[in-house]
């Protein structure tokens, strides 16, 4: 597997178990000064099943197609603005609900929504114009 659906994958999983201990924190109510809801859903939904799909489909399309990915460049670029974006959007949240760090949150909030929608849209293009490219040899 290369480098960049490998790391999605690894991501992926740190993810889940990210998710999965706040959930915990949520069940038992430990240290939470506040709802922790969207941490949660974002770290397993957008961290894990997003990450995971995003890793294994750089890895299988271009085999299931016959064809390489139409940009392979922006694997790297998907890879950080989907991450960064995630941990922005996620700690901004959190700013957010402090009263005296509101204005500070909601930025790196915006930021971190923007930088995860461009993630989104690379992926999304670069898997739509490998799906509708003609097969050609890999190399």
């Amino acid at each position: 597997m290369a480098k960049y659906p490998r790391l999605f994958v690894i991501l992926s999983l740190i993810y889940l178990f990210i998710g999965m201990c706040i959930g915990l924190m949520r069940v038992f109510d430990i240290g939470i000064a506040f709802d922790m809801k969207f941490m949660h859903a974002h770290y397993n939904l957008l961290g894990f099943m997003s990450m995971m799909i995003m890793g294994i489909a750089y890895h299988i399309m271009p085999r299931f197609n016959g064809v390489n990915i139409y940009f392979p460049r922006w694997i790297p670029y998907h890879f950080w603005c989907s991450n960064i974006g995630l941990f922005l959007l996620t700690t901004g949240f959190h700013f957010r609900a402090l009263d005296y760090m509101k204005g500070f949150g909601n930025v790196i909030f915006v930021g971190g929504g923007i930088l995860s929608g461009i993630g989104i849209s690379l992926f999304v293009i670069n898997l739509l114009f490998t799906l509708l490219s003609k097969p050609k040899p890999m190399n």
